[in-house]
């Protein structure tokens, strides 16, 4: 079957679809981060109402922009994110 992790951080519907939390906030962009590296804290989520990657600062280039194939070849209700990878250990 289809593979992949979904976190359930949906913004952009389908008109028919009831709006998601999400769409319903500033959030305009997100990190999540699955390590520990060693640190005391747990795995994190980050919201925030402002990009957190730009063309020419913080992580340029380090990000698969956002696509609607899915939607318009398979009519998909909504829009997907892709992620690249660190590492994994």
């Amino acid at each position: 079957g289809p593979g992949g992790v979904f976190f359930g951080l949906v913004k952009n519907t389908d008109s028919w679809i009831r709006p998601s939390f999400l769409s319903q906030t500033p959030v305009r962009a997100f990190t999540i981060d699955l390590s520990k590296d060693g640190r005391p804290m747990a795995p994190s989520l980050t919201l925030s109402s402002r990009p957190l990657i730009t063309r020419y600062g913080n992580g340029a280039g380090d990000y698969i922009p956002l696509v609607n194939d899915l939607r318009r070849k398979f009519g998909d209700p909504t829009q997907h994110y892709t992620a690249k990878v660190k590492r994994i250990q």
